[in-house]
């Protein structure tokens, strides 16, 4: 499993103090994964909510978020909702 985390400093931590990055071959394997964690994490705040939501473009599940790709990629490909499944 490839994992990333940042700690983020001024301005950004005043929306978040961090983010764990990890990613899946498939989307069952996310599936699985998130609703093996759920129960550990912790619920975001409606801010932190609000960050991801509007700029880094998730979908939720509890207090997990998820989305396919970078958010650079929306500018490029259109949003990550709509690309065909591989």
């Amino acid at each position: 499993m490839v994992v990333k985390y940042s700690i983020f400093g001024p301005p950004l931590s005043l929306a978040s103090s961090g983010i764990v990055i990890i990613y899946f071959s498939s989307r069952d394997d996310m599936e699985r994964f998130i609703k093996t964690i759920s129960p550990l994490v912790k619920k975001p705040s409606l801010r932190e909510r609000l960050f991801y939501s509007l700029f880094v473009n998730v979908e939720w599940k509890g207090g997990v978020s998820y989305r396919r790709g970078c958010p650079e990629y929306d500018r490029k490909f259109g949003d990550w909702r709509k690309w065909p499944e591989p």
